[in-house]
């Protein structure tokens, strides 16, 4: 029999630079390919030796992030009850990273809580403007950014709200916003700029 702790690393055979020494599900000696600049060594379960595999990409509030205003101000867009979907808007990315926002949703790319932000400034509303409302609409619940019940026109021309929320998304789950004015016609406005008087944005908290 060898004695304990005599074999020295000259005695062993030789191998490949980068090699790992593990064993398999029989129990015998086997090397773990060398794997290339940058992967990790990863358990692949019970049975079966290590592999060196990427690391994965994952998706943090680093790396999920978007915030986009309108530029130009839309038109005659509610004022007569309709529920107007401000995804058809022309929007303009300040930034984007993750590339998850486009023809005005944003598309949340894993599961977890967002924090979304908004501002909607509406105009051009007269006398018969008796109530509106807006908000940020995901595919699990409305978030409202504004409601007014009473007297909308009559105290005021134009509306500016902003707010933000903490909304729980599944992944590809989508967010945009909405508006509505009632009790006129549809001339009211959504107002755009470089201020940002109607603008979108969140990121990924976790």
């Amino acid at each position: 029999a060898i004695a304990d702790n005599v074999i020295t690393l000259a005695k062993m055979a030789g191998g490949t630079d980068g090699n790992i020494i593990s064993y398999d599900a029989s129990g015998n000696p086997v090397a773990i390919a060398t794997g290339s600049d940058g992967q990790v060594l990863t358990s692949t379960g019970a049975g079966s030796p290590p592999a060196f595999e990427a690391v994965s990409a994952g998706t943090d509030n680093a790396s999920c992030a978007f915030y986009v205003y309108l530029a130009t101000t839309e038109n005659n867009k509610t004022g007569d009850g309709t529920d107007y979907d401000m995804s058809a808007l022309s929007w303009t990315e300040v930034y984007d990273i993750g590339s998850d926002f486009a023809s005005g949703i944003f598309t949340a790319p894993v599961s977890g809580k967002y924090f979304l932000h908004a501002t909607i400034t509406l105009q051009g509303m007269v006398s018969a403007h008796d109530n509106g409302t807006g908000a940020i609409g995901t595919s699990a619940r409305m978030y409202n950014i504004f409601y007014q019940d009473t007297h909308l026109g009559t105290r005021d021309h134009h509306m500016l709200a902003s707010t933000g929320v903490i909304a729980d998304m599944s992944a590809s789950d989508g967010a945009r916003l909405y508006a509505r004015v009632y009790g006129g016609s549809k001339v009211v406005d959504v107002r755009g700029g470089a201020g940002g008087f109607t603008s979108f944005g969140g990121f990924l908290i976790g």
